[in-house]
Formats: structure tokens, C-alpha cells, sequence
């Protein structure tokens, strides 16, 4: 494995080891003129790959690369489903389970060679529209980070789905949902995110705002955070009372499946092969 050292104007010297690269995903249905997207997706728990796979494979917008830093795991030691999904990715990253995950972004996003990267969380919903989305709001210029204000999140513990900052959707706002983030990656290298891991996502949009960028918030379709009765497998620490009062409940059924969930999302029929393991 070679040595990957990343530049200091992003965050101090670390030791990063590059397992592969593999060549950028470009199909027939990519217009010349489509520009790539680096999905970052920094992850802590490689069994849930397979999952985050199957929705990235339905995306309409195909001009992609997928970009994985594991976070505290070594490739060598995955299971055999979970390394042939990094057989997909055109770099991987082992980074030391005590770095942030800001620097985990840093890393992914200096590794990255897409002119637009994408924020990928490993356990929320991403509808197949989800990409296409995002670009078009960046390549339309309504905000230099686009992302979701307004989302829908389910709450397995209680079987509550509700929509969270109803009417915040299509405008210019102060701050969008850390996984939903997207931007050019020029702006990734021109402000990195601050080496730290909660509250990261909020950070790295006040640092660009104070720098004069703005920030966008797209339609409500197309994802849902989904929040497990194990909340302390979460990053993102906030108590279901604090979501259900920024929201609106729509129904509580507790016997969702991952499916039935994307189907609240999603412009298109999904099937629910593959995504058994979100719930």
C-alpha cells in the first residue's frame, strides 16, 4: 500500500493508506457535458455496505465514482460480501478509528476527482432521483452547497414517520442535513471541514458562509434519515422528542420495512431486494 499524505492548507499530516482505484463510472447514458460526482461515504460499520450499494446502483444519475474511507477497519479483515462492494469503488481509504470524521471528509475529498462530491451516509434512505437532484440544483446555481432542509425521518423505536422543518424546502437557508450535503469539491479544498465529529456538517456551512457562499435546500423527496432504537450507533445524538418538535407527524405504524419507506421518497417503483438490513 502506498502512502497518501494530504496537503496542509486542509488539516495536519496524517498517515492514510490508498488500497485501489479503479477507473471513473462513465456510461452511455452520461452526457459529455455531465459532471462527475464523488460520492464520500465515510463509514464505521462496513456490514452495512451492501445496503448503501443497492441505492447507489438505482441512482438515474450515473456519472459517479464512489469514494470509502472505513473508518477504524482494515479491508483485509471484511467480510466477503463487504470487500466485493469496495471492489466497486474507484479509491479506498483505512483511517484510524481515532481520527474525526471531519478529517475522514478531508481525506475522502483530497482522494476524490469529481468536480462535484456528495455526502453519503451509510444508514439513511437516498430515493433513485436523489443525485440527480442535487446536481441539478448546484448546476443551476441556486446555492454553491445544496442539500435538504426539509427531509422526512422515521423513528423505529416508536414506528413515527414525520416530516422535519416542513415548508423549508426550494430556498436559500443557513444550513442543511450532514448527509445530504453536496458541492464542487474546489469548495472542499478551499474550506475543509473542522477536524471534529458531531456538529461537523453545521461547522463546515458557517466556515463557507462567512467566506460568501450560500446554501440551498432542495425539495423534501428523495431521502429520509432514519433513526434506530439503538440511538447510540447515531453521530448525529438528537432525542426523538427534539426531531418529533421540529416536525410534523404523519403516521406511526412500526412495522415499516425498508421498502414501504422508500415509497414515501421516491418518484419510482422501487423493489425491496437489498435493503433488508436498514431495519
Amino acid at each position: 500500500m502506498s502512502e497518501h499524505r494530504l496537503p496542509a492548507l486542509e488539516i495536519r499530516p496524517r498517515r492514510l493508506s490508498l488500497t485501489y482505484r479503479k477507473p471513473d463510472r462513465v456510461t452511455s447514458q452520461s452526457p459529455p457535458d455531465t459532471p462527475m460526482v464523488s460520492l464520500l461515504l465515510v463509514t464505521r460499520r462496513p456490514w452495512l455496505l451492501p445496503v448503501i450499494w443497492t441505492q447507489l446502483q438505482r441512482q438515474t444519475y450515473a456519472q459517479t465514482e464512489l469514494v470509502v474511507a472505513l473508518h477504524g477497519h482494515r479491508v483485509a479483515d471484511l467480510a466477503a460480501p463487504e470487500a466485493r462492494i469496495l471492489a466497486n469503488a474507484s479509491s479506498v481509504l483505512e483511517l484510524r478509528p481515532d481520527t474525526s470524521l471531519g478529517y475522514c471528509l478531508n481525506a475522502a475529498i483530497a482522494e476524490a476527482r469529481g468536480e462535484l462530491v456528495a455526502k453519503i451516509d451509510d444508514d439513511d434512505l437516498y430515493g433513485s432521483n436523489y443525485l440527480a437532484e442535487s446536481v441539478h440544483h448546484l448546476i443551476e446555481g441556486h446555492g454553491d452547497i445544496v442539500g435538504k432542509t426539509e427531509f422526512y425521518v422515521y423513528l423505529a423505536a416508536s414506528g413515527t414517520t414525520i416530516l422535519r422543518h416542513p415548508g423549508a424546502s426550494l430556498r436559500s437557508v443557513d444550513y442543511v442535513h450532514g448527509p445530504t450535503l453536496a458541492f464542487p469539491r474546489s469548495l472542499g479544498l478551499k474550506c475543509p471541514f473542522r477536524d471534529i465529529t458531531l456538529g461537523g456538517g453545521n461547522a463546515f456551512q458557517e466556515d463557507c458562509r462567512s467566506t460568501g457562499q450560500t446554501v440551498y435546500s432542495t425539495s423534501r423527496k428523495n431521502f429520509m434519515y432514519l433513526r434506530r432504537a439503538a440511538g447510540e450507533e447515531h453521530t448525529w445524538r438528537n432525542a426523538e422528542a427534539e426531531l418529533i418538535d421540529s416536525g410534523l407527524i404523519l403516521r406511526e405504524h412500526r412495522h415499516f420495512n425498508a421498502a414501504e419507506l422508500m415509497d414515501i421518497i421516491d418518484d419510482r417503483e422501487i423493489e425491496g431486494a437489498g435493503l433488508d438490513g436498514l431495519l
